[in-house]
């Protein structure tokens, strides 16, 4: 199972960080989101792994969804 799972699965947080930083005029965490969603399987960020930063809990979007159904 673990080699089936892939490694790199796209947060919202990264995607509040990434917007961000291309306010910024930054693009390195972009290149970065997009490289790791070319081949999920293979971990080249270890940075990605880790658990959602404590200052996103409470930023809806990123640690509430609902649904309006």
């Amino acid at each position: 199972m673990q080699k089936n799972n892939p490694k790199f699965t796209l947060r919202n947080y990264l995607l509040f960080e990434c917007i961000d930083e291309l306010n910024n005029g930054k693009k390195d965490l972009m290149n970065k989101i997009v490289n790791a969603l070319q081949n999920p399987y293979a971990e080249k960020y270890p940075e990605f792994s880790v658990k959602r930063p404590a200052k996103y809990d409470d930023t809806p979007g990123c640690s509430m969804l609902s649904c309006s159904s």
